[in-house]
C-alpha cells in the first residue's frame, strides 16, 4: 500500500471564500473562522460520552465499512495506491443519519439529534474498519423442504421441490427427522432460555451502571444475550440437527449415501463412521451462524418492539393497550426482527447444512469451494500464499507457504490489530494538548465535520452528496456495462488498446477505469504524474532496453512471468527504489521527531497552565476559546492509565501464546522482542504522523521483514515469519497513529477520547470480520487472483514476499546485473528525495516522488494514465470554476470511486455461481485477424 500526505482544505470555507479578496485577507478570514468555531456551536449542548455512541452510528458504520471494505480491497489487490477516503465517509455518514433523523423527526420518534459527535465516531469507525484493509429452532415442516433445497446439486424451485416430496413419500415427507428434533429441543431450549435470561440480567445491570441509556442498555444486553443463548444451546443442538438433517434429505437428490431407519440408527451409524465428532460436524460454522443471528435477531426485534409502541402509543393516544394490540404488535416486532436476521443466516446456514449431511471427509473450507463450483491482503498476507510463492526465486517455498483461510485470518487480526490502540493511550493528552501537533489529517477531517453541522455547510454538504450519488451511479453502470464484454481474458473495455497496440503490449493504454480516475482526482497531482514518469523510465525506455539482451543477462525462453529473467528486473529495482524512499523518510521523520521532542522540551514553561506548541511565541499570555473549551472537554473524559497497561500485556500475552500456533515459524520470543519495541516505534510514528502526516508503517513492516526473517533463517522458514512479523509491526504503529489522529478530529469537533477510543475498538472488531470476508470473496470468485496480467495481479504481494526472500537468502538468485541496478535506483532514490528536500516546496513540485515513480515498475502505465486523466478533469474544471471545482471535486471524485467499487460485490457473485459475460471484446492486429479469418473459413 503506497502511503502519502492526505491533507485537505475545509472545502466548505473553499466554496464560500472564492472571491475578489487578496492572499493575506483570505489566510486572515480563515484564521478567524478557525479560532471562532466553536462560538458557533455555543448554543449546542455538548451530549456525554455515552449518547455520542449510538446505535444507529454503528449500524451507519457497519453498512460504509463494508462498501469502503471492497473498495480498498479491489485497489489492494490491483495496484496499492489507495487515497485518503476520509471525505466519502464523512459525506456519506452524514447524508445517511441525517436521512435517519430527518425521517424520525418527521414521525414524531426522534429522541436525539445528529451531533457532529456522532458524525465523529462514524467517522472514526468506518476508517478503522475498512483500515483492516477484513436463530434458534426453526418450523419443521418447511425445514424439511429447505433442508432439501439447500443440499441438491441443481437448484429446484421451493413450490416444485415441496410438490416432488409431497408426490413421492406423502406428508411424512416434510416430517422426517420430527422425533429426534423434538426430543433435542426440550433440554436446548432449557439451556438457551437460562443462558438468556441470566445474561440479559446480569449485562443489563452492567450497562445500565456505566450511564448508557435505557435504549442502549437494552440493545447490548439483548445481543449479549443472544449471543450467549445460542452458544450454550448448540452444544445440544448440533448433534440433534446433524441427524434430524440426515433424515430429511433422505429421499431426494442430495449427498448421503447411508440410509437410516430413524433417529436411533442415524444416530449408531454416525458414530461408527465419524465417532462423536460426527455428531459435531458444522458446529463452529453453527456458532458462526447462529450466535451472530440470535445476537441480530434480538437487537432487532428490541428495536423494532421499541419503535412500534412509540408510533401505535402516539397514533392511538392511549397508554394503556388492550390485549390484541399487545400480540399484534409483538407479532409484527418477531416479523420484522426474523427477515432482518434471516439475510445475515442464510449462506453460512446453507454452507453448515451441506457440512452436516455429506458423508464421508469434509470440512468448511472444501463445503464453501463446492459450494463455488457450483453456484494488509494485498501485501503480506496473500504474500505467504502458493500462488505468490510459486512466482518468487526461493528454492524452498514449500516450507513457507500458508494459503489464505478464513479462520486463520480473522484469528491473526483479532490477536495483532488491538495492541497499537493501548500503546499510545496515555500518551494522548502530551500528543494533543502539550506538543500541539498538528495531525493535517485528522485536523482536516475535523473541519469537514464542524462544516457539515453548520447552516451553510449542511446545504453545501446535501448538494456535495446529490453530486456523489450521480456519479456513483454512473460509475456503478457503467461497471455493468463493461462487463457485458469480458468473457474471456484480455476482452473487454479494460483492454481497450487506446494508444495502439504495441503501446498496448507495453502497458501504456487507458482502460476505462472509473476508479482510478477517482483517485486522480484526488490524489495530488505530483503524484499521478510521477506514476507517469515511472512508467515511461520503465516500460518505455528500461524494460524494453533490457528485453534485448535476453540469453546475455538471463537464459532465453524463461517467460514473461519469471524472476530469474525480466520479472526479476521489473520486481527488484522496483523494490530497491522503495526501500531507498522509505529507508530516507525514515531517518528523515526520526530526526525530525527527535528535534520536535527536544524543542518541545526546551520551551516547556513549568508555570504555564497549558504550554503551547514550538510555532508560538513564549509570551503569548493567553489561549484562544476554541482551544480554551477543547482542552476542557477532552481532558474530562480520562481513559485510565491501568487499562491502557493491562490491555497491552494481556492481549501481548495472548498473542504471544496464539500466534505460534498460526505460524509455527514464528516463534514466542521473536514475538516478544517485537512487542517489547513496539510501544517506542508506535510513538516514534504517531508523533511524526503528528508532524508530517506520514506514516511509516510498511517502513517498520519491512524492518521487521529483514530482521525477523534473517533471525529465523531460510531452513526455518524465515520468509514466512517475516511476513508474519511485518503484520504484526505494521498492525501496531498503524493503528497507533491512526488513533492519534482520531483523538485529533475528536478534540476539534469536541468528541469525547472515550467515544473516540470505543469507536475505534468496535470498528477495528468489525472490520476484523469483513476485511477477511471481502478477501475470500475475492479469492475464491477469481480464480487467478495474484497471476501477473490479471485483473487482480495483488503486486505487492509478490513485491513483500521477494523482499523476505532477499532477507533471508542473500542476492544470489538476481538475474545477472539486477543487483548493479539495485544499487543505482536504491541510491537514485535517496538523491533525488535530497534534491527535493534541498530546493523547497515550490521547486519541489516540479521533481517526481520516487515511491510513486517505483509501483509502474511492476505492474505497467495503464492505471498511471488513467489517474493523469483524472488530474486533467480536475485542473480544467478548476480553470473553468475553482470554487465549485474545490468544494464538489472530492465528491465526483468520491463517486466515482464508490460506484465501481461497489460493482466488485455483485461481480464476485456472478463469478462464484458460474455466471459469464455473454461477449469478449478482443482487439487484434490485421495480420493477427487475417489469421483468425482464414481458420475459420477452412
Amino acid at each position: 500500500m503506497m502511503e502519502r500526505s492526505s491533507s485537505r482544505r475545509d472545502v466548505a470555507s473553499s466554496y464560500d471564500d472564492d472571491m475578489p479578496h487578496s492572499e493575506s485577507d483570505k489566510r486572515s478570514k480563515e484564521a478567524a473562522e478557525m479560532d471562532t468555531i466553536e462560538r458557533i456551536f455555543e448554543s449546542k449542548e455538548v451530549p456525554p460520552w455515552q449518547k455520542q455512541l449510538t446505535v444507529r452510528a454503528f449500524v451507519v458504520s457497519f453498512v460504509l465499512g463494508i462498501m469502503f471494505t471492497f473498495i480498498v480491497m479491489k485497489l489492494n489487490l490491483t495496484t496499492g495506491i489507495i487515497p485518503s477516503l476520509n471525505v466519502s465517509a464523512g459525506l456519506l455518514g452524514f447524508f445517511f443519519v441525517k436521512t435517519w433523523t430527518k425521517f424520525l423527526n418527521k414521525s414524531g420518534m426522534l429522541r436525539q439529534p445528529f451531533t457532529r459527535q456522532e458524525n465523529t465516531v462514524i467517522q472514526t469507525c468506518v476508517v478503522a474498519t475498512s483500515g483492516i484493509a477484513f436463530s434458534g429452532g426453526d418450523v419443521v415442516p418447511h425445514r424439511g423442504a429447505e433442508t432439501r433445497k439447500q443440499v441438491l446439486v441443481k437448484d429446484m424451485l421451493c413450490l416444485k421441490l415441496d410438490v416432488s416430496i409431497l408426490r413421492h413419500e406423502g406428508c411424512q415427507g416434510f416430517y422426517r427427522g420430527f422425533g429426534t428434533s423434538l426430543m433435542g429441543t426440550i433440554p436446548a431450549r432449557a439451556l438457551y432460555m437460562g443462558a438468556l435470561e441470566m445474561t440479559k440480567s446480569n449485562v443489563g445491570c452492567v450497562t445500565v451502571k456505566l450511564w448508557f441509556s435505557e435504549a442502549k442498555a437494552a440493545a447490548i444486553a439483548n445481543a449479549a444475550a443472544g449471543l450467549s443463548a445460542a452458544m450454550a444451546a448448540q452444544m445440544v443442538w448440533t448433534p440433534i440437527d446433524v441427524e434430524s438433517q440426515r433424515l430429511m434429505v433422505q429421499g431426494g437428490n442430495g449427498s448421503g449415501t447411508v440410509r437410516y431407519n430413524g433417529g436411533n440408527d442415524a444416530f449408531r451409524k454416525i458414530i461408527q463412521t465419524d465417532e462423536v465428532r460426527g455428531l459435531y460436524r458444522g458446529f463452529g460454522i453453527s456458532i458462526l451462524t447462529y450466535a451472530p443471528s440470535n445476537a441480530v435477531w434480538w437487537v432487532a426485534y428490541s428495536m423494532a418492539h421499541r419503535t412500534v409502541w412509540v408510533y401505535y402509543l402516539k397514533k392511538e393516544g392511549s397508554t394503556t393497550p388492550d390485549s390484541k394490540a399487545v400480540v399484534a404488535v409483538q407479532a409484527a416486532s418477531a416479523a420484522m426482527a426474523s427477515g432482518f436476521s434471516a439475510v445475515v443466516t442464510m449462506p453460512l446456514d446453507t454452507i453448515k447444512t451441506r457440512l452436516q449431511v455429506l458423508d464421508g471427509e469434509g470440512s468448511v473450507l472444501q463445503t464453501i469451494r463446492h459450494l463455488v463450483k457450483q453456484g494488509g491482503f494485498g501485501s503480506y498476507l496473500f504474500g505467504m500464499s502458493e500462488v505468490v510463492a510459486k512466482q518468487s526465486s526461493e528454492n524452498n517455498y514449500t516450507e513457507n507457504i500458508k494459503n489464505p483461510t478464513l479462520t486463520w485470518l480473522i484469528g491473526f487480526l483479532f490477536v495483532v490489530s488491538f495492541l497499537g490502540l493501548f500503546s499510545v493511550v496515555p500518551l494522548r493528552k502530551i500528543m494533543i494538548v502539550d506538543f500541539k501537533l498538528i495531525y493535517p489529517s485528522g485536523t482536516a477531517t475535523a473541519h469537514l465535520i464542524n462544516s457539515f453541522h453548520t447552516p451553510q455547510g449542511a446545504k453545501l454538504a446535501k448538494r456535495q452528496v446529490r453530486t456523489l450519488g450521480k456519479f456513483f451511479t454512473f460509475s456503478f453502470l457503467w461497471g455493468v456495462f463493461q462487463w457485458f464484454f469480458t468473457a474471456g481474458d484480455g476482452c473487454g473495455f479494460s483492454s481497450f488498446p487506446s494508444l495502439g497496440l504495441d503501446a498496448y503490449e507495453h502497458k501504456f493504454y487507458f482502460d476505462f477505469s472509473a476508479t482510478y480516475v477517482g483517485v486522480g482526482m484526488i490524489c495530488p497531482y505530483l503524484i499521478n504524474v510521477s506514476l507517469l514518469v515511472g512508467a515511461i523510465v520503465s516500460w518505455g525506455l528500461m524494460w524494453p532496453l533490457i528485453t534485448l539482451r535476453e540469453g546475455d543477462w538471463y537464459p532465453k525462453g524463461l517467460g514473461d512471468g519469471s524472476l530469474h529473467g525480466i520479472q526479476g528486473y521489473r520486481v527488484f529495482i522496483g523494490i530497491a527504489m522503495i526501500l531507498g524512499d522509505g529507508l530516507y523518510n525514515f531517518f528523515k521523520v526520526l530526526s525530525h521527531t527527535c528535534f520536535g521532542l527536544y524543542r518541545q522540551v526546551r520551551q516547556r514553561k513549568p508555570r504555564s497552565d497549558l504550554p503551547v506548541s514550538h510555532n508560538s511565541t513564549p509570551e503569548r499570555p493567553t489561549i484562544s476559546y476554541d482551544d480554551q473549551r477543547r482542552t476542557q472537554l477532552f481532558l474530562k473524559d480520562q481513559i485510565p492509565m491501568w487499562i491502557a497497561i493491562v490491555g497491552y500485556l494481556a492481549i501481548a500475552a495472548v498473542s504471544i501464546v496464539v500466534l505460534p500456533h498460526i505460524f509455527g515459524q514464528l516463534k514466542w520470543y521473536h514475538i516478544t522482542v517485537i512487542y517489547a519495541f513496539a510501544p517506542t516505534l508506535a510513538f516514534c510514528n504517531a508523533y511524526g504522523c503528528g508532524l508530517t502526516d506520514w506514516s511509516l508503517a510498511s517502513t517498520y513492516g519491512k524492518l521487521a521483514i529483514f530482521i525477523v526473517g534473517a533471525w529465523a533463517g531460510g531452513e526455518n522458514g524465515g520468509v514466512l515469519a517475516g511476513l508474519a512479523a511485518c503484520g504484526v509491526m505494521m498492525n501496531i504503529v498503524s493503528t497507533a497513529s491512526d488513533l492519534m489522529q482520531d483523538f485529533k478530529t475528536g478534540y476539534m469537533t469536541l468528541a469525547s477520547p472515550r467515544s473516540m477510543f470505543v469507536s475505534q475498538v468496535i470498528g477495528t472488531a468489525m472490520g476484523c470480520v469483513i476485511s477477511p470476508c471481502v478477501f475470500w470473496l475475492f479469492y475464491q470468485a477469481f480464480n487467478d487472483l495474484g497471476t501477473p496480467g490479471s485483473e487482480y495481479p495483488a503486486p505487492y504481494a509478490l513485491i513483500y514476499r521477494n523482499m523476505a526472500v532477499l532477507g533471508v537468502e542473500g542476492f544470489s538468485a538476481l538475474p545477472k546485473h539486477c543487483l548493479a541496478l539495485c544499487y543505482g535506483f536504491f541510491g537514485a532514490a535517496i538523491v533525488i528525495n535530497g534534491i527535493r528536500d534541498a530546493v523547497g516546496k515550490e521547486k519541489a513540485k516540479f521533481i517526481p516522488i520516487p515511491m510513486a515513480m517505483a509501483i509502474p515498475f511492476y505492474i505497467g502505465g495503464y492505471f498511471a494514465i488513467d489517474m493523469c486523466v483524472g488530474s486533467l478533469i480536475l485542473f480544467v474544471w478548476s480553470k473553468v470554476n475553482k470554487a465549485k471545482a474545490a468544494a464538489f471535486g472530492p465528491a465526483v471524485a468520491s463517486g466515482l470511486i464508490c460506484g465501481d467499487g461497489i460493482w466488485t460485490l455483485p461481480s464476485s457473485i456472478l463469478a462464484l455461481v458460474g455466471v459469464k459475460p455473454p461477449i469478449c471484446m478482443k482487439f487484434l492486429s490485421r495480420a493477427a485477424n487475417m489469421k483468425v479469418d482464414d481458420f475459420l473459413a477452412s
